[in-house]
């Protein structure tokens, strides 16, 4: 490299020192060699050929089990979050809805005419106060159906 590059490179990186993380990573690396010739020592006085790269490799299936233990948690407890957001949101909307007046007129009475779904009527576009209720009462719980005076 050239001497304006080299200048370059430490204008941008600034004054910032990483030893500290030099630090952790040499103090890391010798936590796990103490914990392979403890784990060793254990192997080699049950006469376990091999023990320290048993060691090596029962601390290495430790270590990756318990990452994905943490990583498969997070994973569902977002999962969980995003059904509970989703959910939540659906309710409000269905909530919605349902307070609005219903503009269906199928008949002389006003009412969808018998056997019609609640998909029927989603699927051709007309609104009906009860196709909401019914939305409602499926994302919703028994309460927001008292609260609509469904029950």
């Amino acid at each position: 490299m050239t001497a304006t590059t080299l200048e370059l490179q430490a204008q941008l990186r600034g004054s910032v020192n990483y030893a500290h993380i030099h630090q952790e990573n040499a103090e890391g690396e010798r936590e796990h060699e103490r914990a392979v010739q403890k784990r060793a020592r254990e192997l080699r006085s049950q006469g376990v050929s091999y023990p320290e790269a048993t060691a090596r490799q029962a601390l290495q299936q430790e270590a990756q089990t318990r990452t994905e233990t943490v990583e498969r948690r997070a994973v569902y407890e977002q999962m969980v979050d995003d059904g509970r957001t989703e959910k939540a949101r659906k309710l409000k909307a269905a909530k919605e809805a349902a307070s609005r007046p219903a503009r269906v007129s199928y008949g002389p009475n006003g009412r969808p005419a018998p056997g019609t779904t609640v998909n029927d009527l989603i699927q051709d576009g007309s609104r009906n106060s009860m196709a909401e209720k019914l939305r409602v009462a499926y994302y919703g719980s028994w309460d927001d159906l008292a609260e609509m005076g469904m029950v």
